[in-house]
């Protein structure tokens, strides 16, 4: 949200939708990359999970 000037008041009130989300966390995860090797991912984050969250709903349907 830093590189581009974004609050989080912004990103929760004029961004539309599920789409201040993915910026919200994607900001969050490139701001931790500047601390290199001293930030460890320990799980999927929020992208990974819902991935796995909807293509498990297209599978129970039959979609995949």
């Amino acid at each position: 949200m830093k590189v581009f000037g974004w609050s989080e008041e912004h990103c929760r009130k004029r961004i539309p939708g599920g789409r201040a989300w993915v910026w919200y966390y994607w900001a969050l995860e490139n701001e931790a990359t500047m601390f290199g090797k001293l930030v460890e991912r320990t799980s999927k984050g929020y992208i990974g999970m819902e991935t796995d969250r909807l293509v498990a709903e297209a599978r129970r349907i039959g979609l995949l």
